[in-house]
C-alpha cells in the first residue's frame, strides 16, 4: 500500500490518489496546499516513481529554490535528480 502522507524537509504533505487521465498527468503537487496528487490509474511502480518525482519538486519548493528557477529549469533539474537516484530510493 502506498503512503497517504509524506514528510519532505520537515513539511508534511497529503498524498491523494485519483484518476488524472483527463488532465493528462502522472501527478502534480501544490506546496501552498501541501498536497501531492498521483494518478491512480498508473501501475504501483509508476505511482511510486511519480511520488518520488513530486517529492523532489516539493523539496525544491520547501527550500525556496522554486523562486530562483523557471518551471522548465525546475522540471529538468527534477528529472535529473529522479533518474540519478531512482534506483536508490525505496518508497514503501
Amino acid at each position: 500500500m502506498l503512503p497517504s502522507t509524506i514528510t519532505v524537509l520537515g513539511m508534511k504533505f497529503e498524498i491523494q490518489y485519483s484518476d488524472l487521465t483527463n488532465e493528462k498527468l502522472n501527478g502534480d503537487s501544490n506546496i501552498d496546499d501541501k498536497i501531492i496528487r498521483i494518478n491512480s490509474t498508473l501501475s504501483e511502480q509508476a505511482q511510486k516513481d511519480t511520488l518520488f518525482h513530486e517529492c523532489i519538486h516539493m523539496a525544491i519548493g520547501v527550500a525556496g529554490l522554486d523562486n530562483l528557477i523557471t518551471g522548465k529549469v525546475e522540471e529538468a533539474l527534477v528529472r535529473c535528480i529522479e533518474h540519478a537516484f531512482c534506483d536508490w530510493v525505496t518508497i514503501p
